[in-house]
């Protein structure tokens, strides 16, 4: 693996990739989201996904996907530039993009040893929590969600 982020990587790159860091002994720790409107709250999730383990992978989801769950008026930024901007500030080694409903299938490919959610999760059902070594939950910063910065701008606005 060469140093620096690798972006958008399809599922080829990111299996040898995978692969080189458990033939090197290392660990992987993985989280993912929207990342719309990059705030505290995500860099603070992005810290303790990065102390977790000793390689990071950060899957950041479609454009479809955020629509899906956030509505039409999301995402407000292109599944390109998130991926820039969480490459950009996470010390991520690869940051990937995924539709899917949820990372079930990026997870069986990964099996990270570290699956790092928001807190919020605590109470839910983790799909695809088998294919991990364990899951560690970061409390939510109270005040810092993407939702929140929106309507706050509308109201300005």
């Amino acid at each position: 693996m060469t140093t620096g982020q690798l972006m958008g990587l399809g599922v080829r790159d990111l299996y040898a990739l995978v692969h080189s860091c458990r033939q090197r002994g290392e660990t992987i720790a993985f989280t993912n989201g929207c990342f719309d409107v990059l705030h505290e709250g995500h860099v603070w999730l992005l810290e303790a996904t990065r102390r977790a383990a000793r390689r990071m992978i950060v899957a950041v989801n479609s454009d479809d996907y955020c629509r899906r769950v956030k509505g039409a008026a999301r995402p407000i930024q292109s599944a390109a530039v998130r991926l820039q901007v969480v490459a950009g500030v996470s010390g991520a080694d690869a940051v990937v993009a995924f539709d899917q409903l949820g990372p079930e299938r990026l997870l069986e490919l990964i099996q990270p040893d570290v699956y790092v959610l928001g807190g919020d999760y605590r109470e839910r059902p983790i799909p695809g929590a088998q294919n991990c070594g364990r899951i560690e939950f970061v409390e939510r910063l109270a005040g810092f969600s993407t939702s929140g910065i929106v309507e706050r701008l509308q109201r300005v606005s």
